[in-house]
């Protein structure tokens, strides 16, 4: 709204100016041409000529570009991701039906809560057989003790000892045997013949249950998948650095992003592990960062981010970043060309913007540019431009 204000004003003074035959376009105020970059470009450059009160009443400021240090950043995106071990998938191990679920997704499960209970008469036969050998096992020990002590004192027969220690030791290799079998299925040791009729299915860490599989009266094969819990306190970010500025990146390097939705809140976090694996289609390496301090609302696995990580210090020139302009996709800026009492002319450059910090942009011109020459425009360039973009439509306008 201002800006349209100020280019009406600057449409009456040029309007109102007199004429000058050297520097002035009829009676406009301002004198545009065309002429070659004296460089390896071949693309025209426009100049622009304007009156003193012109430049004072716009506010344009002229001076040199700036030494600045500033960060040197590598794009990147990429995921809030987790480790394999904070993310586990519990299976039915033995077949049976689902007798209770007791929870739902969404809940916050501490270690060793019950999610749910099976039943099979496989479970009851297991522990059948195990108190078996333990009976067994327990007889062929008193046995063994007394076989060998006759045998030692010359009563006993070696050979009945040696048959009693072959079944002795066949049925302690039994027991250890269907000890790890139970243990290994979670099922509970039967104590003083008492068997449970069920197996429960307990949670093996602290987590939120994020699905569940089943649902009471199912029933389920062994090695079917029951639920699904994930910890969250080892969050991370998963971030896409592509083959160009893999040499830039190393651990211990700071990151600043954001999420996909929370545009406006920066965070930030530190690299830990660069990847040593490049992705075909991509062409790009996964990094893997940790947070500086976890944001105050909930971060899930899989949310989108986006940001920059940090990989050094550039001292270079610099200018304030709203004096590079767009023309036709590309990036100028305005120089003064030269100057008399009263007219001032500006010759429109092409420039290669680097890193931006603190409203200051660095750049980088053609060879032999005099970047600490006190004659940039910082400050106004925006309506030397629209100046431009005028003449350009009223020349294409006269064409017609």
């Amino acid at each position: 709204m201002i800006s349209a204000f100020i280019l009406s004003l600057l449409a009456v003074v040029i309007g109102c100016s007199s004429p000058s035959p050297s520097n002035l376009n009829h009676n406009k105020g301002t004198k545009l041409e065309t002429k070659p970059l004296l460089s390896a470009q071949k693309e025209p450059i426009m100049t622009i000529t304007l009156q003193r009160r012109q430049i004072e009443f716009l506010g344009i400021k002229i001076g040199a570009a700036t030494k600045k240090s500033i960060t040197s950043k590598v794009k990147t995106t990429g995921v809030i991701a987790l480790p394999p071990t904070s993310k586990i998938t519990l299976n039915a191990l033995v077949a049976g039906r689902v007798n209770l679920v007791y929870k739902v997704p969404g809940e916050m499960i501490r270690k060793g809560e019950i999610l749910a209970t099976i039943q099979h008469p496989d479970i009851i036969t297991l522990q059948e057989d195990y108190l078996k050998v333990l009976y067994q096992y327990q007889f062929l020990e008193q046995e063994w003790s007394r076989q060998k002590k006759l045998t030692e004192e010359n009563i006993g027969y070696l050979k009945k000892f040696q048959t009693v220690e072959k079944e002795y030791l066949q049925a302690q290799a039994q027991l250890s045997a269907l000890k790890a079998r139970l243990n290994l299925l979670g099922i509970p040791i039967p104590n003083n013949a008492k068997i449970t009729n069920e197996l429960v299915i307990s949670s093996p860490i602290n987590g939120y249950l994020i699905a569940i599989h089943v649902n009471n009266g199912v029933y389920v094969q062994a090695g079917a998948p029951l639920f699904e819990l994930m910890d969250n306190a080892h969050l991370h970010l998963d971030l896409q650095v592509f083959e160009k500025d893999i040499e830039k990146v190393r651990p211990g390097q700071q990151v600043s992003f954001q999420l996909a939705s929370q545009t406006g809140q920066v965070f930030t976090g530190t690299i830990t592990t660069v990847g040593k694996a490049l992705e075909p289609e991509t062409r790009a390496i996964t990094v893997h960062a940790h947070f500086t301090a976890l944001p105050g609302f909930t971060l899930l696995p899989g949310m989108y981010v986006s940001g920059y990580i940090a990989t050094g210090v550039e001292n270079a020139y610099a200018v304030p970043e709203s004096s590079i302009l767009q023309k036709d996709g590309k990036n100028y800026i305005f120089i003064l060309q030269g100057k008399d009492k009263e007219h001032f002319t500006f010759e429109m450059l092409p420039v290669t913007p680097g890193e931006t910090e603190g409203g200051y942009t660095t750049i980088l011109m053609d060879s032999g540019f005099e970047y600490n020459k006190e004659n940039i425009v910082l400050e106004g360039g925006y309506y030397l431009l629209a100046e431009l973009r005028k003449g350009d439509a009223d020349e294409s306008h006269e064409a017609h």
